[in-house]
């Protein structure tokens, strides 16, 4: 196997020198304008469970560093700490798109992220967001440890009943 690894090895580093898969695929980044787009036009609101839903999945993405789809799928209730003085979520990474674990990974710091409430901010403030989000998940989600829930289609009249089911959301 070493003879194999130490071949492969080079042969990777020679054709990256070459430049072969060294062009990086950046995505744009959405500007404030667009974003502020994205509220103004509802599709971003804390007011309903879908528009709820894409505001903390959007919001997780920006300033958690999500990266990919499988990131936010793997994202559980118990990866976020709620902190107060001053109030806070820390953001604990299990494993990554870049950090998928394994024996050459185990001395590896995983990512945390801290997000400060910003009350200027109101309803776009990503800790409201969290907390009224996971205020109105079920309680079979939390247990199952499961962040992203499907909405329900109409909002409960009962200020305190869930917004969403303990299923994962096919389409949101």
């Amino acid at each position: 196997f070493t003879t194999f690894n130490v071949t492969i090895d080079n042969l990777f580093k020679s054709l990256r020198a070459d430049g072969v898969g060294a062009q990086s695929g950046h995505t744009e980044s959405i500007s404030i304008e667009e974003e502020d787009q994205l509220w103004n036009s509802g599709v971003l609101n804390a007011e309903d469970p879908r528009g709820l839903l894409h505001s903390v999945f959007f919001m997780n993405g920006k300033c958690f560093c999500l990266r990919g789809g499988q990131e936010h799928r793997d994202l559980g209730v118990s990866q976020l700490q709620r902190l107060y003085k001053p109030d806070r979520y820390v953001y604990r990474e299990k494993a990554s798109k870049n950090r998928p674990g394994g024996i050459e990974q185990t001395r590896l710091d995983h990512k945390s992220v801290t997000i400060v409430a910003n009350p200027r901010a109101g309803s776009r403030c990503h800790v409201f967001l969290l907390d009224k989000y996971i205020k109105k998940l079920p309680k079979g989600a939390i247990e199952k440890d499961l962040f992203y829930c499907k909405p329900l289609s109409i909002v409960p009249k009962d200020e305190s009943s869930p917004w969403y089911c303990a299923d994962q959301p096919e389409d949101t």
